[in-house]
């Protein structure tokens, strides 16, 4: 009796504790200190209704908390905008895994020329750990209209060992992989995962270690109860 109310007490505590966690940087090519100023940008258009940025999880940074996107419109034009998550298929555009958000353009407005910041926040999307994938972003409505970009760092400036694309409907295939020796070279966003911190891993432990005992513990219970209910059982010969 001792053992199981005080196996369930350390379950429940264990069990109940807030998640501790942090934050890691997979993907970080945002250059915040250019924001207000000219920026070098591709224009989505009709060879280029989306646009894709590559990164890669982490052993321990693959539960998508935040993304930051150097997105703008240079006129207050009506329509709206797409990220998603796609996997990756041999360093090329897969399928879409993930949703972060659909904002109106007008959300982004910028005078032109000058680099601002789309952020989701709040998120919590599962990947796989070590693994690439894609953020795309896709103009809905008035593509050539809309007057919108994603800041890049051109061909000199490639600072992460992945990959930019862009989507082409009239194309075969739709997807075309930019050489990262080529414009726009790296697409600039941040990407943000959750680390589980040792405390939150120990407090999992404990409650794994914790539960394997209680279940032993009412097997073992069981167990010895059936035997001396069999031992207390008169023979009956036949």
């Amino acid at each position: 009796m001792g053992f199981r109310f005080w196996s369930f007490g350390l379950l429940l505590a264990a069990w109940s504790a807030p998640l501790s966690r942090a934050d890691v940087l997979l993907y970080d090519y945002v250059q915040t200190s250019l924001i207000g100023t000219n920026y070098n940008a591709e224009a989505f258009a009709s060879n280029r209704t989306k646009m894709a940025q590559r990164f890669i999880t982490q052993a321990n940074g693959y539960v998508i908390t935040q993304l930051k996107l150097n997105i703008w419109t240079g006129s207050q034009n009506p329509g709206t905008y797409t990220v998603d998550l796609y996997s990756d298929n041999s360093n090329a555009v897969g399928t879409k895994v993930a949703t972060a958000g659909t904002r109106d353009i007008a959300t982004i407005y910028a005078n032109a020329g000058t680099l601002t910041q789309a952020t989701f926040t709040g998120l919590n999307i599962n990947l796989a750990t070590n693994t690439s994938y894609w953020v795309v972003v896709e103009s809905n409505t008035g593509v050539e209209g809309s007057d919108m970009y994603w800041g890049h760092g051109g061909s000199t400036m490639v600072t992460n060992p992945t990959s930019a694309a862009r989507f082409n409907p009239s194309t075969t295939p739709q997807w075309y992989t930019y050489p990262n020796a080529s414009n726009p070279g790296a697409l600039g966003m941040q990407v943000y995962a959750s680390v589980p911190e040792p405390g939150t891993l120990l407090l999992g432990g404990l409650a794994s270690l914790l539960g394997g005992g209680a279940l032993w513990h009412t097997r073992r219970r069981n167990q010895l109860h059936k035997s001396q209910i069999q031992s207390a059982s008169p023979s009956v010969n036949r």
